[in-house]
């Protein structure tokens, strides 16, 4: 997964703190598919709980 996102934050290009986001949260019907799985780095992972998509910087 991480080739794919080129080992980085897929939002801001962050190379540290990299996590597992799901596209569409598990919790909302969300499948643990690599087509599902992205990397973002810890802050964006935070911004982006639960949420479907990507929640862009405010």
């Amino acid at each position: 997964m991480w080739d794919s996102d080129g080992d980085k934050c897929v939002l801001f290009g962050s190379k540290v703190n990299l996590k597992f986001d799901h596209d569409i949260p598990f919790s909302q019907g969300g499948s643990n598919s690599t087509d599902n799985i992205r990397g973002l780095c810890r802050s964006c992972n935070r911004k982006n709980y639960d949420k479907i998509g990507l929640a862009e910087e405010e």
